[in-house]
């Protein structure tokens, strides 16, 4: 088949659509489990007759079993593979609905969100895994942007089934409800069955990458063929090195870092190496061959990383080819540079083995300690993204207004009303997140947000705190100060939805090479989880102990303006920066200046020359 014949490698074929389609299932799974709390919690309040403290438990669960969830998440998929892991999750989803949808107390209320919370953590790292690996370079971010969308449509869909069943209900009517509540947790274990389904009897394939970092490279080929319909193997090989998917295989693969930044060859591509003779040849067309279909995002980011590729690499491919022809009984290649190695071959393998200074827990002591400033950062941002009280107001939202003073459906059908406008605030944002569509970048979006979560929180503030005295009973605002209460909880979740809800990971991932950007997103995951319990753990009990609704809400209007001042004077833009360009541009910063010892160089060997990098560093806008 000529070139011109052949698909792009970019196209989505309908097998790859079904394939996105039924992975994307994942991320209705993630947002309908984390909202439907927030409908069935009044139902469960008066069937079980929940105490705060236990109403809060309730909640804030589930964020401890997303905590393990995140730690064992990242392990699990790159052991069991994309596709089981994802299969994995949907039984922990079935499991923990039905046990939710049939429980008859407390404690089985408490274990079925505990294993609801587990599921949901490791299916936001096997979905987006899998999307990212499945799908063509060019709509790679799309695709993968999808499922936060598709998150947020999970929430709509649990406010909106909840304001069907309960949102009818007049205030003077019975608001248990039934057992609609059983419902509600029940129809999650659909949702997960749909997908289970759909990835088995689909024939959905495991993700290519996933299977050459195992070395299962008939397999990988086969699931390309499938994935985007390639009419013979020769064509499937092109799609893999158009995509890089052989370089993100090496990126999860046993080779330290260092040794695999961009090039490995495997067994297959060994052999045909090995055939070639002369190896500073061989060499030098594989490491051309290589960079040719990295996947970089932009011409700057490629012509920057060239020549350093090229040259870090050089010497840990001589060895993996001299290593390969040694060990696998091949005629030794031909060195032209060294006569030493064709009389001894094992001895130049041997020497040329990464010294102990290149071992994993060097490479990761080095890359933390260069990277310092980010691992800050990414902490900062897991903590603070909570700490503005967003999964608060979603929890909570029906009893947020109905403090308010709305009555019963006034309350499910604002709470409604939020998942229709954090829907489409997130799809408005995955459209513009680039700044190539007016979107400005990164850092205004994050400041921005950051700034209308703070006025939503004051309102908040202003329509609960005139009031010393609270009583929900004897409380009768006026139609503006409802309003205003609906107003505020509007602002906190288009504040969010426009800044940390996207963006978060998105800084995370670039702050980081690929050789810590895992366990960065793993670390950042675990937070977010530990803070998000924490918080959801103290709202009622801090309006309680206080006696008035406001307080909570003025806690995380001031954590929210300090954390806003921090982004300001810390976090740079990161649009199409490489890692070390963002390290220059802290460097640079106010608060890096007086905390962490001015704008002094990196410790860690550059990528390019000392040169090189002065004619980089000028065109670096921070």
């Amino acid at each position: 088949m000529t070139a011109s014949a052949r698909k792009p490698s970019h196209a989505l074929t309908p097998f790859a659509i079904k394939a996105v389609s039924i992975a994307s299932l994942g991320g209705i799974l993630f947002g309908y489990d984390l909202g439907v709390i927030s409908v069935a919690l009044p139902q469960l309040t008066t069937r079980f007759n929940l105490t705060s403290t236990q109403q809060e438990t309730v909640v804030s669960i589930l964020y401890v079993g997303g905590s393990l969830g995140a730690v064992a998440g990242g392990s699990l998929c790159d052991f069991a593979g994309r596709k089981l892991t994802i299969l994995l999750t949907d039984v922990m989803f079935i499991t923990g609905a039905l046990w939710l949808a049939t429980s008859q107390s407390y404690a089985g209320l408490l274990a079925g969100r505990l294993v609801v919370g587990f599921a949901v953590a490791v299916s936001g790292c096997a979905d987006v895994c899998y999307l990212h690996e499945i799908s063509p370079p060019g709509l790679r971010g799309a695709i993968v942007s999808c499922n936060e969308a598709c998150i947020s449509l999970g929430f709509l869909l649990a406010y909106g089934l909840g304001f069907c069943w309960n949102g009818a209900h007049d205030e003077e009517e019975d608001v248990d409800g039934g057992d609609s509540w059983r419902i509600l947790f029940g129809l999650s274990s659909v949702i997960a069955l749909v997908q289970l389904l759909g990835m088995t009897l689909g024939n959905m394939p495991e993700s290519p990458v996933w299977l050459l970092s195992r070395g299962l490279v008939s397999e990988a080929e086969t699931a390309v063929m499938n994935i985007y319909e390639c009419r013979s193997l020769k064509e499937a090989r092109v799609v893999m090195a158009e995509c890089g998917m052989i370089h993100e295989a090496l990126d999860l693969s046993s080779v330290p870092p260092l040794a695999r930044r961009h090039s490995r060859p495997d067994g297959k591509r060994m052999r045909e190496l090995s055939r070639c003779g002369d190896v500073e040849t061989v060499i030098e067309n594989e490491l051309e061959d290589s960079f040719s279909c990295a996947p970089y995002t932009n011409m700057m980011e490629r012509e920057q990383d060239h020549e350093s590729v090229k040259n870090s690499n050089r010497e840990s491919l001589r060895t993996l080819v001299v290593d390969y022809n040694v060990m696998g009984n091949q005629t030794p290649l031909h060195n032209s540079s060294s006569s030493q190695s064709r009389k001894n071959p094992t001895t130049n393998v041997l020497q040329e083995q990464l010294p102990p200074e290149n071992s994993r827990t060097h490479i990761l002591y080095t890359e933390l300690r260069t990277y310092h400033r980010q691992a800050i950062s990414v902490t900062f941002l897991a903590a603070a993204q909570q700490f503005t009280g967003h999964a608060n107001v979603l929890n909570f939202a029906p009893e947020i207004f109905r403090q308010a003073g709305l009555t019963d459906s006034s309350a499910y059908a604002s709470t409604l009303g939020l998942g229709v406008v954090k829907f489409i605030v997130t799809c408005v944002v995955i459209y513009k997140i680039d700044g190539k569509n007016g979107g400005g970048g990164r850092r205004p979006l994050l400041l921005g947000g950051m700034s209308m979560i703070c006025v939503g929180l004051l309102l908040l503030c202003v329509m609960f705190g005139y009031s010393n005295n609270y009583d929900e009973n004897d409380y009768d605002p006026s139609l503006a100060a409802k309003a205003v209460s609906v107003v505020g909880t509007l602002g906190v979740v288009i504040g969010y939805a426009t800044s940390f809800g996207p963006l978060t990971w998105l800084l995370t991932s670039e702050m980081f090479p690929s050789e810590t950007r895992g366990r960065a997103l793993g670390m950042s995951t675990v937070i977010t989880y530990a803070c998000a319990a924490m918080v959801s753990y103290t709202f009622l009990s801090l309006q309680e102990t206080f006696q008035n609704p406001a307080m909570p809400f003025g806690v995380y209007l001031v954590l929210t303006l300090g954390a806003a001042v921090l982004v300001y004077f810390g976090i740079p833009e990161t649009n199409t920066k490489s890692p070390d360009d963002i390290q220059r541009c802290m460097a640079d910063m106010v608060l890096w200046k007086y905390f962490s010892g001015g704008g002094t160089a990196s410790s860690r060997q550059p990528r390019q020359s000392s040169l090189e990098l002065q004619d980089l560093s000028k065109g670096v806008v921070c």
